[in-house]
């Protein structure tokens, strides 16, 4: 009975400690919000919004970003250690989008690459330099650039199916949604709505000043700002204004439609507005030109040329920061909008780092600027 005890006492004292190992496993793989995880040094800033791409079946994630060093990057997002570069013929400005395997984004030059596994599969040639990132509405994908340009292209191979020319330099990623474009211009002031099968004109409506960010969509309506601090809101189907609203500084960062709010940055600092009336309903100054948002349930994230990454609580705009210490040399300005994935933010700076923070988990994210994969 003594021996059957004991035996029973051992076998329970095994039980707990193979229980309890998963759990320290996940206290030493944990971090703390705010910790510096890993950063990559590249040659130039990193301005375009990387993407993170989770593969269950290896149980790993890989990071794909371009910097204007002319490379772009593959790493492990989960240590920052490099997989493969490629090197562009010039610097690689817009967004990566992942459809699939294929890496897809626009160059200085104007060339739209498309890489699998670091090898080129096809390019296609713009007008102009592609600062924004690409849509994709599962057949096409769609591109804008500065030479006016606007095209849809079948992503398997680069085939184009139609262009649109606005004759305007166009600087942002185009939003697609039941078969209609849009897309602000950044020197007639005007946002264009296009017909995604035949790349028709639907409507345009004049802005008051240049757009520089992505427009935002709910349902029935579309909200724009532009660089003199004007902020709208259309309705989608007639172009007829709302609602008008100014800010204290330019619009800079693409603003976010979330639940009943508009989330958007500034050259001064974030908003979040009422998108029914448009009342500000809480403002967090910054001092610095801010980034588009990237909202995480509760949460707001927003990097800026101050070097700080800014989290606020989007129910009441209570905020904390988190500084990025570069060195005695190094300008950690913030030129990419952050995105998330499973507990940790990614960024790219002046300086041409790129960096992995944790910030805790969240939920679903959204990130008007990029970070896209299908």
């Amino acid at each position: 009975m003594r021996l059957y005890k004991k035996i029973s006492i051992m076998t329970s004292i095994i039980c707990l400690g193979l229980c309890l190992i998963p759990a320290v496993l996940s206290a030493l793989m944990y971090y703390e919000a705010g910790t510096h995880v890993w950063s990559r040094q590249t040659g130039n800033t990193i301005i375009g919004v990387p993407v993170v791409v989770m593969d269950n079946d290896i149980q790993t994630a890989r990071i794909y970003f371009g910097s204007m060093d002319s490379f772009f990057y593959c790493c492990n997002a989960f240590d920052g250690t490099l997989e493969w570069t490629f090197q562009c013929d010039s610097a690689p400005y817009g967004s990566p989008i992942v459809i699939k395997s294929n890496v897809i984004f626009g160059c200085e030059s104007g060339k739209i690459l498309c890489l699998k596994n670091g090898y080129m599969q096809w390019s296609y040639l713009m007008s102009g330099i592609v600062y924004g990132g690409i849509s994709y509405d599962g057949m096409s994908i769609y591109i804008a650039s500065v030479g006016g340009d606007i095209v849809s292209l079948n992503p398997n191979n680069g085939k184009e199916n139609w262009v649109y020319q606005t004759f305007d330099q166009l600087y942002t990623r185009p939003v697609v949604n039941n078969g209609l474009l849009y897309i602000g211009s950044g020197s007639d002031n005007k946002v264009y709505c296009i017909d995604t099968v035949h790349g028709t004109l639907v409507w345009q409506q004049h802005m008051q000043g240049a757009i520089l960010t992505t427009i935002g969509l709910d349902a029935d309506n579309y909200y724009i700002g532009d660089v003199k601090g004007t902020f709208q809101c259309y309705r989608r189907d007639t172009s007829f204004m709302l609602w008008e609203k100014k800010l204290r500084s330019g619009v800079v960062g693409s603003p976010v439609v979330y639940d009943e709010y508009i989330i958007c940055g500034t050259e001064e600092g974030i908003y979040c507005i009422d998108k029914t009336f448009g009342n500000t309903l809480w403002y967090v100054h910054t001092d610095s030109p801010c980034t588009a948002p990237c909202t995480i349930g509760d949460y707001v994230l927003v990097g800026c040329e101050n070097s700080k990454m800014y989290v606020i609580r989007r129910s009441n705009g209570e905020a904390f920061t988190y500084s990025i210490d570069t060195g005695e040399h190094g300008d950690g300005a913030i030129r990419t909008s952050p995105i998330y994935s499973d507990g940790f933010t990614y960024f790219g700076t002046h300086d041409g780092r790129m960096y992995c923070l944790s910030v805790g988990s969240g939920g679903a994210a959204d990130n008007p600027d990029g970070g896209q994969h299908y």
